[in-house]
Parts: C-alpha cells; sequence; structure tokens
C-alpha cells in the first residue's frame, strides 16, 4: 500500500471514530432529558476509555503517530478530515460539552435518585482519575517531567478519594 493511501485510511478512519466520540458527547444533554441513564453510562466510559488512551500516548490520539509515519505535515489536520478551527480546538471544545453533559446528567440522576446520582458521579471520579494516572504513567517515562507526573498523581489520588467518599456515602 502507498503511503499517500496509508495516510488517506488513517485520516478517514481517525474521523469517523472522531465523529462517533463527539456524537455521544453531544448527546449527553438528551440523555439526561430524557433519563436514558444507560446511554449515559455507556458514554461515559466511552469517554474514559479515550482519555486514558490520550494518556497513555502523551495526549495525542494512538492514530496521530500512525499518520505520522505517511507524512511529515503539521497541520492540525494533518491526520484527520475536520476544519482547521475544529481540530486545533478539538479537545477544548469537546471537553467543555461532555462536562456540562456530565453536569446535566448527574443532575438528572440525583432528581430520580440520589443514590444512583451518587454512583454515577463516583464512577466520573474513577474515569478521572485513571485518566491522570494514564498521563502520569506517560509522564513518568521522562524525568524532565517529574513535576507533571507528581500533578497528575496528585490529581488522580484526589479523584480516587472523591469516588471512594461518594461510594460510602450512599
Amino acid at each position: 500500500m502507498s503511503p499517500a493511501r496509508a495516510l488517506f485510511l488513517t485520516r478517514l478512519l481517525h474521523t469517523v471514530i472522531w465523529a462517533v466520540m463527539a456524537a455521544a458527547i453531544v448527546a449527553l444533554p438528551f440523555f439526561a432529558a430524557t433519563r436514558r441513564f444507560e446511554w449515559a453510562w455507556a458514554v461515559t466510559l466511552l469517554i474514559a476509555l479515550e482519555g486514558i488512551a490520550l494518556g497513555l500516548c502523551g495526549g495525542a490520539c494512538p492514530l496521530t503517530a500512525v499518520a505520522r509515519r505517511y507524512t511529515n505535515e503539521e497541520s492540525p489536520t494533518f491526520d484527520i478530515f475536520l476544519p482547521v478551527f475544529i481540530a486545533k480546538w478539538n479537545k477544548q471544545i469537546f471537553g467543555a460539552l461532555f462536562v456540562v453533559g456530565e453536569v446535566l446528567v448527574v443532575r438528572s440522576l440525583l432528581v430520580v435518585n440520589r443514590a444512583s446520582g451518587l454512583h454515577y458521579l463516583a464512577a466520573i471520579c474513577f474515569g478521572c482519575a485513571a485518566t491522570a494516572l494514564a498521563f502520569a504513567w506517560y509522564a513518568s517515562r521522562a524525568l524532565e517531567r517529574r513535576k507533571a507526573r507528581a500533578i497528575a498523581a496528585a490529581v488522580a489520588t484526589g479523584f480516587l478519594a472523591a469516588g471512594l467518599a461518594l461510594m460510602k456515602s450512599t
């Protein structure tokens, strides 16, 4: 397979995965409003797994490393078919939308069933802790990143403690 073809297929796969993840995040407020909490759980798990993958790869999608094998281009869109603005600000845009969606889901769950709402919130904390640990693991591979590793480990510990406290309170 030619490098151009391999890059095209990598970009296409990356774009399809991004579209699924973005649609899931955008759907969270709908799941909160319609009380489809099983779907909200699925989205939360999906995003937590994505966060772990990003953490283990130093904040970049694993497909970005694959795409780098086939091009020297450095634009924000070298590995995905998106407008430059969205590719450049993707994590900030969809990170904020995810937080808003999760707040709406937790609020809706607390109204329906306090214990379920607290368990969901605990699951979010555990997902954040796992993501922070993944970033800490990546940072620990480079000695000059000692400070980043310590911060990520502290954040993970805080999220774990919060998750355990929420679990105990129900």
